[in-house]
Parts: structure tokens; sequence; C-alpha cells
């Protein structure tokens, strides 16, 4: 995936458009401040498919660590009662 590299001062010096301009071209920007990435800017759809990606990839895990047999049935009494001793 190709991303437009964007310096502080060009969008200082052109406004938003620069930004426009990036993610129309490559879909997604990196702002660099001192040549260090400082920011990503995505298009709205970029950032949901990335967030529901993350979210299928905790649950996948989630259901393996359940499957592994590294999860232990639990109630709610007995978080309750956890929560209690901790503090």
């Amino acid at each position: 995936m190709l991303n437009a590299v964007i310096p502080v001062q060009e969008i200082k010096r052109r406004g938003m458009g620069a930004v426009d301009s990036g993610l129309r071209q490559y879909g997604s920007v990196i702002i660099v401040r001192n040549n260090r990435p400082a920011y990503v800017v995505l298009s709205p759809a970029d950032y949901e498919a990335m967030a529901q990606a993350a979210d299928e990839a905790r649950l996948s895990q989630g259901l393996a660590d359940w499957q592994a047999g590294r999860c232990a049935p639990t109630t709610v009494d007995d978080l309750l009662r956890e929560a209690a001793t901790d503090e």
C-alpha cells in the first residue's frame, strides 16, 4: 500500500488541500514532522476496515485461547469477589 508522505510545513502552506489530494491519490497520508512520522490520516472507510480487522483478530485469538484451554469459566460473582480483594 502506497502512502502520501507530507511534511507538516506543506500542510501549513497548503492547508487541508494537501491532505485531501494525498487521500485521493494514495488512500492514506503520513504527515511527517522533523523527518519522522507524526500522524496518519485514513479515509473513514479504511479506518473502519482496519478497526473491524483488529476486532476480528482479537475475537479469533480469544476463541483460540478458549479452545486451547487457556481460559477458565467464571461468574460475575467470582469477578466481583476478586475485584474486592484487589482493593
